[in-house]
C-alpha cells in the first residue's frame, strides 16, 4: 500500500513538473544548450577577476608603504616635486616604462599633464616582480586611464627583461 502511494505521488510530481507529455516534448527544441567554451571562458574571467582583486588589495598596501609619501595616498602628487599619478598622461600606453621605473628608478625632466617635474625617483629594486605587478594593478585601476586594469606578474617579467637595468627617462 505504501509503495502504491509513493508511486502515485511520484507520478503526480512528474506530471506537475513537466506539464502534459506532448507539450513538454514540443518545447525541447526551444532549449538552448550552453556553449561549453563560454562556460570555460566565464571560469577564466572569474579566476582573473579574483586574481585582479588580490593584486589590487596587495598593491594598495604596497603603494601606501613605498609610493604614497611622494605621490600621495590619492595619487595627486606633491606640489611641483613629485608628479601626480591620478589622471597622468604618462600612464596610458607606457606600462613597460612604469615597471622599469619602479624597479630601477626615474630621472630627468618629465612632463605630466602639462607640468614639468625633474625630481629623481629612487629605485625600488628590492621589490619582487609580483609586488611591482600588484602596485601597477592598483595604480592603473585606481588612478590610471583604464578602468580595472590588471597587470599580471608574467607581463611585468617581460617588461623587466627588456629594461637596461638603469634609471629610466620619460618616454617620448
Amino acid at each position: 500500500m505504501k509503495n502504491l502511494l509513493w508511486i502515485s505521488v511520484l507520478a503526480w510530481a512528474v506530471v506537475a513538473c513537466n506539464g502534459s507529455g506532448s507539450q513538454a516534448n514540443e518545447n525541447v527544441d526551444d532549449v538552448e544548450v550552453a556553449d561549453p567554451n563560454a562556460a570555460e571562458q566565464a571560469q577564466m574571467d572569474l579566476r582573473t577577476s579574483n586574481r585582479q582583486r588580490q593584486y589590487f588589495i596587495q598593491g594598495k598596501k604596497l603603494y601606501t608603504m613605498h609610493c604614497s609619501s611622494c605621490h600621495q595616498t590619492d595619487g595627486s602628487g606633491l606640489a611641483a616635486l613629485y608628479p601626480p599619478l591620478k589622471g597622468s598622461n604618462l600612464l596610458a600606453g607606457n606600462e613597460a616604462w612604469v615597471a622599469c621605473g619602479i624597479k630601477h628608478g626615474m630621472k630627468g625632466p618629465m612632463e605630466v599633464n602639462g607640468v614639468t617635474f625633474n625630481q629623481q625617483m629612487a629605485a625600488l629594486g628590492h621589490l619582487t616582480n609580483l609586488e611591482i605587478a600588484e602596485i601597477m594593478t592598483y595604480v592603473y585601476t585606481d588612478f590610471g586611464p583604464e578602468e580595472r586594469a590588471f597587470i599580471d606578474v608574467k607581463t611585468v617579467d617581460d617588461y623587466l627583461k627588456a629594461c637596461s637595468g638603469e634609471m629610466v627617462t620619460a618616454p617620448e
